[in-house]
């Protein structure tokens, strides 16, 4: 990844203030998309609590591993940094200078370890059983943010709250920003994948969800970015380089004209 993309990236998070309620979801099934209208109001300000310290933090929910750096001095904003498909958390600290201008600009980083994830809602009896010990995107809205807001105060509604996601951490950033209405106010897809339906051989995504040609509803709306476009409410920036032998630019491209 780019150095340009984390400068444009850092400025796109800075334009942006607000936010409003999350829409319910059912408990035990995919929520339905809902629209609701943008707010204008200004940005609270960030309160965090608990035993967060500035610098680098380490906590454990539900036995996936998350890191969260706290820069010196006042929080600016939030960013949930999703890796890519069998990408460690650390690898963009290690391999980025995201960490640290995110300090040095005022921005709270939080990185849980997705592993294998696909960012699903859920699993499947085709779910690949190596493969169902990976966090889901469900957990990430059901658990994860939940229990970070009670204990740390992060992701408050109303805060400068921001998403970034590299390859399937991409396609995660769409999914969560669809199915939290406006509890980001903005997001960075670098490189996503958006519509598994343009692979129907795809292995990752068989892997999760079972065969396109016995499963073709599932892969078409069940976690489908590109069906569910028209219900965004957060703004993205979208990357990717044409090069890419691993998820092809189309994926981006459509998503866009969409």
């Amino acid at each position: 990844m780019k150095q340009s993309y984390l400068i444009i990236l850092l400025f796109l998070f800075s334009q942006f203030s607000g936010c409003r309620n999350k829409p319910d979801k059912p408990e035990h099934s995919a929520p339905r998309f809902r629209i609701k209208s943008l707010s204008t109001n200004p940005s609270k300000p960030i309160q965090l609590k608990g035993l967060l310290k500035p610098g680098f933090n380490n906590f454990v929910i539900d036995r996936v591993p998350i890191d969260i750096i706290v820069p010196n001095g006042k929080v600016k904003g939030t960013i949930l940094v999703l890796p890519g498909w069998d990408f460690s958390r650390d690898q963009w600290c290690l391999n980025t200078t995201l960490c640290q201008k995110a300090e040095e600009k005022g921005y709270c980083l939080v990185m849980p370890e997705m592993g294998l994830s696909v960012y699903s809602w859920n699993y499947y009896p085709e779910t690949r059983p190596d493969w169902s010990m990976a966090p889901t995107g469900g957990w990430v809205i059901k658990n994860m943010l939940p229990r970070l807001h009670k204990k740390f105060g992060l992701f408050e509604h109303g805060c400068r709250n921001f998403l970034l996601g590299l390859s399937t951490g991409g396609r995660g950033v769409a999914i969560i920003a669809l199915r939290t209405g406006t509890l980001f106010k903005a997001g960075s897809a670098l490189s996503g994948d958006f519509d598994q339906t343009l692979d129907h051989d795809d292995a990752v995504i068989t892997g999760f969800y079972g065969s396109y040609y016995e499963f073709q509803e599932r892969w078409e709306s069940v976690d489908n970015p590109s069906n569910a476009a028209e219900f965004l409410q957060t703004p993205l920036f979208l990357a990717h380089g044409i090069a890419d032998q691993i998820v092809p630019v189309q994926q981006t491209e459509e998503f866009y004209r969409t």
